[in-house]
């Protein structure tokens, strides 16, 4: 079955883009920590076929550094961030949390679906 893997510090967002991907029909496991995100990651990176990752976790620009490098694994990644200027210099779909309505994920989400089959098994 099919998984995204969500990292967001943020509470209130973790709880947005959560209640988004159930409305939406999609598994997730989420993390609110970089470093506990990458472990899960790492240790069977087959189990997951999306990464949804904010751009500034605990430090500036580390989950857009993080997504850069799954990006050019050719891992399909998707930032969320509120700051369109940290995307300087960096090549990732992406989806302002000003502008967030749940229907910009869903459309980024499901350019991935053209992909790959994000959604559990009926």
């Amino acid at each position: 079955m099919a998984r995204i893997l969500h990292v967001e510090d943020d509470l209130d967002w973790r709880i947005i883009v959560a209640r988004e991907l159930e409305e939406l029909g999609y598994n997730f496991i989420q993390f609110e920590n970089l470093d506990e995100a990458k472990k899960i990651f790492n240790l069977d990176p087959s189990k997951f076929d999306c990464v949804i990752c904010d751009g500034n976790l605990q430090e500036a620009s580390d989950g857009l550094i993080w997504a850069e490098q799954l990006y050019t694994s050719n891992i399909k990644v998707l930032v969320i961030s509120l700051n369109i200027s940290d995307f300087m210099g960096f090549r990732l779909p992406f989806v302002d949390k000003r502008n967030f309505d749940g229907v910009s994920l869903e459309g980024a989400i499901k350019k991935f679906d053209t992909i790959i089959n994000l959604r559990p098994d009926y």
